[in-house]
């Protein structure tokens, strides 16, 4: 009974149903040749919004509450920013770039470039104030056609190229400093798993306890990084009797340049990954209140508090580690800074345990923004991959080569799927909305006989919404029982809007 009792409410909670609304609540649509787009708003105090109707549905409530404000903006941001880069990177950035004045440059320029894509980003999710999902919202809304051809790439995409792995490598490795022992490469794959299972299954027990323990853990980064930077000073000032020239590596700083184009392109790659994050906030827009504006100025503070903390830290790790142990230092250029400064006691193993517990953060924040970039897509997307993970010795141009050939094979999957299947299926696809018992609302596509699509027309508005009986025209008098539902249609001659 007991077993039957809860599949029967499984079954019950995961109904589906399909949504319905009075002629009073339709949107006006406009047409442009073939797309139409639909008036959309949202209960986070947004401004309206058009989009092409063919995109994700619009929750008018998010059911996901309203749980983010200015503070956990800044933390979402900062926490997915600082993560592993900042502890992991340093040395193979001055492997490529072979000086400690190039190494500190490039950080400055990664700046720059961050603080160019979140500008971008921000008037993206200006057109689309109400949708969170961030980058899948802004390629499906830019080319709406082929229909659910961009989400599809995304999501596959997303499966075979996302990064969030290398984070889990690191904790891994700091975990086993903190022990004081050498594992083995299937261990040190095991408790990157683990770890990464951890998370996740924080953030699916509680939403908003999940964006509190992301705030908490956000906090404790940026205190860590503060405190390696105020030891940086320290250092510098000549009171660590362990380090007699903290100086050394700033003298002549741009000796040894590199003019190797690969490991300048390799290096600025990896700076740009210790800033990936500043978009995590995007993925949430639908659960901000007054999105654009709190955004506006959280998101460029957590980038700036970020920016000037990686240029510190990076002073710091110069200031106390030779040069030659920072190239030699692979992913552990943090450990070398404790064991140089407070030698390999307890202390330094503390503070390697705030390392590692700032990369498990960054697994949180990431997986909490990627889950919202998962519910607008065709289907989930999981980690794969990471910036380490696509080294390879045989071809310079791998990378360009296996993402042309993912996008090629979506082209392929997409053909089949939309055009050749419904041709010899004697079908088209057509788009149902449904509502969730959680509020939340997704697309279904269904299969409808060439012979039944007047029909279906009839009973669906353009987005996929079911019409119901007392908002259909009278067949007879031309008109609503209600009222008239007018549509505002571009005329591709004049260019204006005119009203039927």
């Amino acid at each position: 009974m007991g077993f039957a009792s809860f599949w029967q409410d499984a079954r019950k909670s995961g109904q589906q149903y399909l949504a319905t609304q009075h002629a009073e609540s339709l949107e006006s649509v406009v047409r442009d040749g073939n797309l139409e787009y639909t008036k959309e708003t949202a209960g986070n105090e947004s401004q309206p919004s058009y989009q092409e109707a063919s995109g994700a549905a619009v929750e008018k409530e998010s059911p996901l509450g309203y749980e983010i404000n200015w503070f956990t903006v800044i933390f979402l941001n900062i926490g997915q920013m600082i993560g592993t880069g900042v502890f992991s990177t340093p040395g193979s950035i001055l492997s490529g770039l072979g000086s400690v004045g190039l190494s500190l440059f490039f950080w400055f320029i990664g700046l720059l470039i961050a603080f160019s894509g979140f500008s971008t980003y921000l008037e993206l999710a200006s057109y689309f104030p109400n949708r969170s999902g961030a980058q899948v919202v802004y390629l499906e809304q830019a080319y709406p056609r082929p229909k659910y051809f961009f989400p599809t790439a995304y999501a596959m995409l997303n499966i075979l190229l996302a990064f969030s792995s290398s984070n889990a490598i690191v904790l891994s490795t700091y975990t086993f400093r903190i022990a004081g022992t050498e594992p083995t490469e299937w261990q040190a794959k095991g408790v990157a798993i683990a770890g990464f299972t951890l998370a996740t299954i924080v953030v699916i027990i509680s939403n908003k306890w999940s964006l509190r323990f992301s705030n908490v853990i956000g906090v404790i980064k940026v205190l860590t990084l503060v405190f390696i930077s105020i030891t940086g000073f320290v250092v510098l000032g000549g009171r660590v009797k362990s380090i007699p020239d903290p100086g050394a590596n700033f003298c002549d700083s741009f000796a040894g340049a590199t003019g190797d184009a690969s490991g300048v392109v390799r290096a600025l790659v990896r700076v740009n990954y210790a800033y990936e994050g500043w978009s995590n906030s995007f993925n949430m827009v639908n659960e901000i209140k007054k999105p654009i504006k709190t955004i506006l100025w959280a998101g460029a503070l957590s980038l700036a508090i970020v920016a000037v903390l990686y240029m510190l830290c990076n002073i710091a790790y110069f200031a106390a580690v030779p040069k030659q142990d920072v190239l030699e230092s692979g992913t552990g250029v943090a450990a070398l800074f404790f064991e140089a400064v407070f030698g390999p006691g307890n202390a330094a193993r503390g503070l390697n345990f705030l390392v590692l517990l700032s990369s498990f953060g960054n697994l949180v924040s990431n997986l909490i923004g990627s889950s919202r970039i998962i519910r607008v897509l065709p289907y989930p997307a999981f980690p794969a991959g990471g910036i380490y993970a696509g080294s390879v010795s045989f071809f310079y141009a791998t990378y360009c080569f296996t993402g042309i050939g993912i996008l090629a094979a979506c082209g392929v999957y997409y053909w089949v799927w939309t055009h050749f299947l419904p041709r010899r299926g004697n079908y088209a696809i057509c788009q149902t909305v449904i509502v969730l018992d959680s509020g939340a609302q997704t697309h279904k596509l269904n299969k409808v006989p060439n012979s039944e699509l007047a029909e279906w027309d009839a009973k669906h508005d353009v987005v996929g919404k079911q019409i119901s009986s007392w908002s259909r025209v009278d067949s007879t008098t031309g008109s609503n029982e209600d009222e008239v539902i007018r549509q505002r249609v571009l005329d591709e001659k004049t260019n204006n809007y005119r009203e039927v």
